[in-house]
């Protein structure tokens, strides 16, 4: 009884997260949507369910030093004045990188400007790095751009071999130049 409720309790986990990875695909368009849903998720869940629901396993954050951004809210109380919204977003010809920056406030008390760099993760769009720097209340606001690239490039390798020759390649030169 006690499995079968566990089950369902991650079975639940697995589809409720799943409902929050913004999908990625290479346009400017779905990394804002994907920022939108952080923030939104932030303000409605808090910041330690939006971190671990769309920080990638690797992401960043700076508390003053670098530290990993599900573990660090993972271990943090929930969170709900935060807001946010993107002013500026940019993303990669090949779509699977991009970040976003704009204003945040806390509690309508404290003003910032954040900037976060995200990655495309099988399909998905996760917050990378995270950081944010304070400063007084803006005086007006900001006007949004967001920038779609010029030309969609998606780099393609033959094959695994190549990639490897590639690895080698550059592995001996730093081995050579650093010696």
């Amino acid at each position: 009884m006690m499995t079968t409720k566990f089950l369902y309790t991650i079975i639940a986990f697995l589809i409720a997260t799943g409902a929050y990875a913004q999908k990625s695909d290479g346009t400017t368009k779905s990394l804002v949507k994907a920022e939108a849903e952080f923030a939104e998720t932030l303000g409605k869940d808090g910041a330690k369910t939006a971190y671990t629901t769309f920080a990638a396993n690797d992401g960043l954050v700076f508390r003053p030093n670098p530290v990993n951004a599900k573990t660090f809210y993972g271990s943090q109380p929930e969170s709900k004045d935060v807001v946010w919204s993107p002013a500026y977003a940019k993303v990669s010809r090949s779509g699977d990188f991009g970040y976003t920056t704009g204003p945040f406030s806390i509690a309508d008390k404290e003003y910032g400007q954040y900037l976060t760099i995200w990655k495309a993760v099988n399909g998905k769009w996760e917050v990378a790095l995270d950081l944010g720097v304070s400063h007084n209340k803006p005086l007006k606001p900001v006007t949004n751009e967001y920038v779609e690239p010029k030309d969609f490039y998606k780099p393609k390798f033959l094959n695994d071999k190549q990639r490897q020759t590639g690895a080698e390649i550059i592995g001996t030169t730093e081995e050579t130049l650093n010696t």
